[in-house]
């Protein structure tokens, strides 16, 4: 008897008779969604809402991380109220307003305010999609929004304020060249009608 594993025609015959040889590679098939031009382009546009936030509240910029790590199609820039070189130019949402909870100016111009920001927010972020679907079944809204402005309202009393932003001033960018400019200035625009 001949042992093939030594030579190398017994390697040859070894390699004929694999099974691994004749199986090709699993296709993997994705829904023609995947590969359209739309999803592409959709995936490219980043930043394209604004969400206003206290950066002198700790819950606020601890929830700012949060988005931040579960935002992976990075929909969202962050501008702190506080700031005026960004605030002087937004004239669609009172500080008032921006006081009582965050908000969040859409690319379209709409605003979202307190928890119909963070329903918005959440809807947005892949991994928290789902759950946000059940934020909008009643009574949810009305529980949410309740919740919501108590913790808002007593906020500065519950959490600790920071005495400066979370964000160095030597990496802000002007207001003009933000990714979600365009969207301000529409919520702008529409707020003068």
């Amino acid at each position: 008897m001949t042992n093939f594993c030594h030579t190398s025609d017994g390697l040859a015959a070894i390699k004929a008779f694999s099974p691994l040889k004749s199986v090709p590679p699993p296709a993997i098939l994705l829904p023609p969604i995947f590969n359209s031009a739309r999803l592409k382009t959709a995936m490219a546009k980043k930043h394209e809402h604004a969400i206003l936030y206290d950066g002198r509240c700790t819950l606020c910029t601890s929830s700012k991380r949060f988005v931040e790590a579960i935002d992976w199609r990075q929909k969202f820039s962050w501008v702190n109220f506080f700031d005026q070189a960004y605030m002087d130019h937004i004239h669609c949402i009172s500080s008032e307003e921006l006081d009582d909870g965050m908000a969040v100016i859409t690319t379209e111009g709409k605003i979202h305010h307190g928890y119909g920001a963070w329903r918005f927010i959440l809807l947005h972020c892949p991994l928290t999609f789902l759950s946000a679907l059940c934020l909008y079944l009643p009574p949810l809204p009305w529980l949410g929004a309740v919740l919501y402005n108590l913790i808002a309202r007593n906020r500065k009393r519950w959490f600790k304020q920071q005495e400066a932003c979370d964000l160095p001033v030597a990496t802000q960018l002007p207001f003009e060249q933000l990714p979600c400019y365009g969207g301000i200035e529409k919520a702008n625009h529409l707020a003068q009608r």
